[in-house]
């Protein structure tokens, strides 16, 4: 019950930082009533939390971004970039920092990164929609522009 009320704790904030901000979440689709994994979606932006106990990434995303409505609704919504997207991060995902392979404990709030996830949806048994990285490029500091 203690994981359930943190998902929905989580969702409330999330919808309640885009209600502050006057920007909404879009539903785009509903997902199919089956176990499935959509992949091919990425964002960049700045780490804001890193909850290594149950190994989730807090990002705040550059622009908007594709995630699910909410932990428990099989439905994709287009999110404002005010919105935090929250990735989970299993292991054998592949993460590097500058360049250089990295683990998990390495990253570190305040990193930019671009990263890819898949969209997993898990509407039998479970009950559950979420995001999963596929791949975490990370730099521990700002890029630079060129004229």
């Amino acid at each position: 019950m203690r994981v359930v009320s943190a998902a929905v704790f989580g969702v409330l904030l999330v919808v309640a930082i885009a209600e502050a901000t006057g920007e909404r979440p879009q539903p785009v689709q509903a997902f199919s009533d089956s176990n499935t994994e959509y992949s091919g979606f990425s964002t960049t932006g700045r780490i804001s939390d890193i909850n290594r106990r149950v190994a989730k990434l807090t990002i705040h995303s550059a622009t908007p971004f594709y995630a699910p409505w909410a932990p428990s609704v099989a439905i994709c919504a287009l999110w404002p970039s005010s919105a935090p997207l929250i990735v989970h991060v299993s292991n054998g995902v592949h993460i590097t920092i500058d360049g250089k392979k990295a683990a998990l404990d390495q990253l570190a709030a305040g990193q930019t990164v671009a990263i890819q996830y898949s969209i997993y949806v898990f509407p039998h048994g479970s009950d559950e929609v979420f995001c999963g990285a596929r791949k975490i490029a990370a730099s521990t500091s700002a890029p630079t522009k060129s004229h």
